[in-house]
């Protein structure tokens, strides 16, 4: 097994994110949802035209992690608040999602991807990261 690589995200990445982020949520979340609300959920929110959007959205950040050529996980920032009524700082970042494949948990690719939002938030002198 190769080693873990980051990298920023493109349009040719759009399939295997969305089923990456559609697959990671069902297996966290979806025992939560009743199958049509679910199914309404994941349409709306990782399907490619979602992802499409999301990617194309300058207020919108990703990394991805990848290993030996498979993606593993990723991570989305929205560059401005998104909570700006629960924010205390004046350079506020919303992390938004942070998913590993399924079967990936353990494995290091959340702790490389904090590490990468770390380095952005010094980077853009951010004084609060909030959570969503």
């Amino acid at each position: 097994m190769g080693g873990i690589v980051l990298r920023a995200a493109g349009s040719g990445d759009i399939p295997a994110l969305a089923r990456l982020a559609e697959d990671s949520f069902v297996a966290k979340f979806g025992h939560l949802y009743q199958p049509e609300d679910l199914s309404a959920f994941l349409e709306a929110t990782y399907s490619p035209a979602a992802i499409a959007g999301e990617l194309a959205n300058p207020d919108r950040l990703y990394r991805l992690a990848e290993r030996d050529g498979a993606l593993i996980g990723y991570c989305k920032l929205g560059l401005t608040c998104g909570w700006p009524e629960h924010a205390r700082g004046q350079r506020v970042i919303e992390l938004k999602q942070l998913y590993t494949a399924p079967r990936t948990t353990g494995q290091g690719i959340g702790t490389m991807l904090m590490e990468w939002v770390f380095e952005e938030v010094s980077a853009r002198g951010t004084d609060e990261v909030q959570l969503s």
